[in-house]
């Protein structure tokens, strides 16, 4: 995801950027997730999955909420990497 705004989205799990699975790669490059609203987990970007890449580089990630865990970023997975850059 390139130069893109996300913004005031709501959902149970996940109101932002949900990705979910396996050996997947997430870029999130110059871009802004902002004010997205879960009533349950994951606010802003969330990532669940096994052997998975995330990056945001450059982007600003800011006023999302969450009921439950992770309003801003939430990573859970075994042998996954999260980079965050500027």
């Amino acid at each position: 995801m390139v130069d893109s705004t996300i913004s005031g989205n709501s959902a149970y799990n996940g109101s932002g950027i949900y990705s979910n699975g396996d050996e997947f790669s997430l870029t999130v490059t110059n871009s802004t997730v902002s004010d997205n609203m879960a009533r349950g987990d994951d606010g802003g970007i969330s990532s669940r999955g096994n052997f998975s890449n995330v990056s945001v580089t450059g982007s600003t990630i800011s006023g999302n909420s969450a009921l439950g865990s992770g309003a801003g970023i939430s990573f859970h997975g075994y042998h996954s990497t999260l980079t965050v850059s500027d």
